[in-house]
């Protein structure tokens, strides 16, 4: 599904910070995969980053480097949390290099986190 926003923190007790992605460029998915200990959801959220600066590069570098909790809103204006403080999401990032060599323009990311319980999912913002 498509989603308008994304959010993070670090723990449950910490505050929701918005990471800013280009509109319409991220997309969430939450397959599930049955194995013998049980059933198994992998929430994967993709986005772009559009024009690096400074504050954007600390944040990606930080997540890059610590697992967080995510908050996607949907364009259907539902909130779903991806991870907890047992199980945390982690991000992968990829620089989008220009035409012009040096010349970056922003961050493909990926957020993936594998649970039992799945995403939570709420009609309005915590």
């Amino acid at each position: 599904m498509i989603i308008l926003e994304l959010d993070y923190k670090l723990t449950e007790a910490d505050q929701y910070i918005n990471i800013p992605i280009r509109k319409y460029s991220g997309f969430f998915q939450e397959p599930s995969s049955d194995t013998r200990a049980g059933i198994l959801f992998t929430a994967e959220v993709s986005a772009y980053i559009p024009n690096l600066d400074d504050t954007k590069k600390t944040t990606i570098d930080l997540l890059t480097h610590r697992p967080a909790i995510y908050r996607v809103k949907d364009a259907l204006g539902y909130y779903h949390i991806i991870g907890n403080n047992i199980e945390l999401a982690h991000l992968a990032s990829t620089k989008k290099i220009g035409p012009t060599p040096g010349t970056v323009y922003g961050w493909d990311i990926k957020i993936t986190c594998v649970t039992v319980a799945g995403s939570q999912m709420s009609s309005f913002s915590n």
